[in-house]
């Protein structure tokens, strides 16, 4: 894995193998996004998105503004435990190298000042957009399926 730069623009994108099948490369790149989250990496999250996000209930929105989301995030739950739980699904949306990608994960949020978690299942589904051998999330969305609070 290595990051590169697209010459005209300021992004920094992942880069993946381009000698595997889009399937492949689309589920690698969960994984790839599911060890960010677990590690708190704000620098390689934001990498995985692309300029313009339809993010969650904010509509479209821009890095800096996911950044900001995400670190509150953290600073709220510093410890972060997510496996995914389900297969990966994949399906070719109408617009060319434009994926719905959906699947379960298993988490557990701790803040350990508060002595507070929070864990159970949620079901995923992003938006991947392939550009050549990269991947952006150009939409995301989460609906928890159980919760529990301790």
């Amino acid at each position: 894995m290595r990051a590169f730069f697209i010459s005209n623009r300021s992004t920094q994108v992942i880069v993946v193998s381009s000698n595997q099948d889009v399937s492949q490369r689309l589920k690698d790149f969960i994984y790839q996004y599911t060890k960010a989250i677990n590690n708190g990496d704000l620098v390689e999250i934001l990498k995985m998105y692309g300029d313009q996000v339809d993010y969650y209930k904010s509509g479209y929105v821009d890095k800096n503004f996911i950044a900001t989301d995400k670190a509150a995030y953290y600073r709220r739950w510093p410890a972060v435990e997510n496996q995914v739980s389900s297969p990966i699904q994949i399906q070719a949306s109408q617009i060319t190298d434009l994926y719905v990608v959906d699947y379960d994960v298993n988490y557990r949020v701790f803040n350990p000042e508060r002595g507070k978690s929070i864990e159970g299942n949620a079901s995923n589904k992003l938006f991947l957009q392939v550009a050549g051998n990269s991947i952006f999330i150009v939409k995301e969305n989460q609906w928890v399926n159980s919760r529990i609070r301790q």
